[in-house]
């Protein structure tokens, strides 16, 4: 480890910044602390004159921090913990363990890589960022890779914890279509409609109301029940357009 700090110094830096994904080593079980890792690669940032950016920690939580514990609840879980969705509550875990399947390693190809899933009859392409999963007994895959040397291991998991499900997406895809699909089924199968909105278009539900905007350069009908109050807007929302209704 002191290795990678005399080099990063060597190299001309000044500055690193540290533990924004550490929490389950800070904090390996609830109310127990553990610092001393910590503590001594600060004295080697220190040794090597590299000033420190301490992060906080909560950008993974970890594994003991189960939102389901006991209780109800469909929760989506993506790896780069990326795209926050309406109703669903996103976690991740990287604790090397979520609880439900076993983060053997990651990967993350070059430029020029081309990584396969498959889901079903689907495939998908990806090049960023993939967990490998070994599932847990009673954990269901739903995807798995389809090249590379894991060929076959499971990309996307799906497990029921107590009266709930959590799904696990362990890759980050190029165009989001396998996150979009999983997280479909997910809607569908909790009993709660979907939308396919095209690019540009998003669609956020705040307390009570819901936004719409339009990045693109078409106009969009939005799809809205009869009872819709439009507040701000109009139903045709043209391009760089705001819409604001309740129901």
């Amino acid at each position: 480890m002191g290795t990678g700090y005399k080099k990063i110094a060597g190299m001309g830096y000044e500055f690193v910044h540290l533990a924004e994904f550490a929490w389950f080593k800070m904090e390996p079980e609830e109310g127990k602390f553990e610092f001393n890792w910590l503590d001594k690669v600060i004295a080697l940032c220190t040794k090597y004159n590299l000033k420190v950016l301490m992060c906080t920690p909560s950008a993974a939580t970890p594994a003991w921090h189960n939102p389901l514990a006991g209780g109800w609840g469909v929760y989506a879980i993506h790896e780069r913990n990326k795209r926050a969705q309406e109703r669903i509550q996103t976690r991740c875990y990287h604790a090397g363990k979520t609880g439900w399947a076993q983060v053997k390693a990651t990967d993350m190809l070059s430029n020029n890589g081309k990584g396969e899933i498959l889901m079903g009859p689907d495939h998908y392409s990806w090049n960023n960022w993939a967990d490998l999963l070994v599932p847990d007994k009673n954990t269901e895959t739903l995807a798995v890779f389809d090249n590379q040397f894991y060929k076959g291991k499971a990309a996307v998991v799906k497990h029921k914890v107590g009266k709930g499900i959590v799904t696990y997406i362990g890759v980050d895809t190029d165009d989001s279509r396998l996150e979009q699909d999983v997280l479909r089924g997910i809607y569908t199968g909790a009993g709660a409609t979907t939308e396919n909105y095209p690019p540009g278009v998003y669609v956020y539900w705040r307390d009570g109301f819901y936004v719409a905007v339009n990045y693109s350069s078409d106009n969009y009908t939005m799809n809205m029940p009869g009872t819709a109050n439009i507040i701000v807007g109009e139903k045709i929302l043209q391009p760089g357009g705001v819409l604001v209704w309740n129901e």
